[in-house]
C-alpha cells in the first residue's frame, strides 16, 4: 500500500488533490467488535503479521510523502440492523477486504476463534443489532 500511495503522489501534479473514501463502523457495535476480533485472531495465527494500512497509517505515510491531509468529512451516515451471525457469515464469504489476502485455512481458523468469542459475548448470535455506519472523505493536497 505504501508503494501505491507513492505512485499516487508521483502522478498527481503539485497542488492536486487526493481524495480517499473510508467506511466507518461503530467500533463498539457487533460489526466493530467482530472485525477487531478477526484482526486479532489473524495476528495470533500469523505471528509477525500486521493488518493492512488503514486510517492513521495511510495519512501518516501521505504526510511523509509531502501531502497535507485535512480532517475527515462525513459524507453520509446511516444505521442498519445486522446480527452477529450475519457478520460472521459475511467474513466467511470474504465480504470484508481484510479477508481477501488470507488463505482458506487461516480464514477458517480465525473465524472459528471469533465464533467462540462471539458465543461468549452474546446470548443470541441471530438477534439483530443496530449498527451506525458512516462514509468519510479525506482530502489531501500534494505539495
Amino acid at each position: 500500500w505504501r508503494t501505491a500511495l507513492a505512485e499516487m503522489v508521483r502522478v498527481v501534479k503539485t497542488g492536486g488533490l487526493i481524495i480517499q473514501g473510508v467506511d466507518w463502523r461503530d467500533p463498539t457495535s457487533c460489526v466493530g467488535l467482530l472485525r477487531s476480533q478477526l484482526r486479532q485472531a489473524v495476528m495470533d495465527l500469523l505471528p509477525g503479521s500486521r493488518p493492512p494500512g488503514a486510517g492513521a497509517a495511510v495519512n501518516q505515510h501521505l504526510a511523509k510523502l509531502g501531502v497535507s491531509v485535512g480532517d475527515p468529512i462525513e459524507a453520509a451516515r446511516w444505521q442498519r440492523s445486522i446480527s452477529p451471525a450475519e457478520v460472521l457469515a459475511g467474513m466467511a464469504a470474504r465480504i470484508d477486504t481484510e479477508t481477501w489476502a488470507l488463505s482458506d485455512e487461516i480464514l477458517q481458523a480465525a473465524i472459528e476463534r471469533v465464533q467462540v468469542w462471539a458465543e461468549h459475548r452474546w446470548a443470541d448470535l441471530n438477534e439483530p443489532q443496530v449498527v451506525e455506519h458512516r462514509f468519510l472523505l479525506t482530502v489531501g493536497r500534494v505539495a
